[in-house]
């Protein structure tokens, strides 16, 4: 049996995070940039503001590549689990509740991604 993160009452509408799925779902940079980013905004955002924030963060992307694989690819990973919801007709995504199971992990890859060491306890 999966652990989740989270319970039923707490999680959003599609039930507790399970770990394997948030290890997926943080798998992908620009995934952990859209939730760190909906985090530290706390609003409703447009795919276009997304789409700019991770080509400004990455030299090497292109905005329209980054906007075409958020619409298609992450931002309906990340609704499928209920950690955002993603109007694709008016290209609105909103931060959801259950995003807050994610918060530990992305706090963990910020850190990574600086360089900074993170250590823990070792059997």
């Amino acid at each position: 049996m999966s652990r989740v993160i989270g319970s039923p009452t707490d999680s959003g509408p599609h039930g507790p995070v399970p770990v394997d799925s948030v290890f997926r779902l943080l798998s992908d940079r620009h995934r952990r940039r859209v939730m760190s980013y909906l985090d530290r905004e706390e609003t409703n955002t447009e795919l276009a503001v997304l789409a700019d924030e991770l080509a400004d963060a990455d030299a090497d992307a292109e905005r329209d590549r980054v906007a075409v694989r958020l619409h298609h690819v992450h931002l309906p990973k990340l609704d499928d689990a209920g950690v955002l919801t993603y109007d694709a007709a008016t290209r609105t995504v909103e931060r959801e509740g259950a995003a807050d199971r994610l918060d530990p992990y992305l706090m963990l890859a910020r850190a990574d991604e600086r360089g900074d060491v993170v250590r823990g306890a070792h059997p």
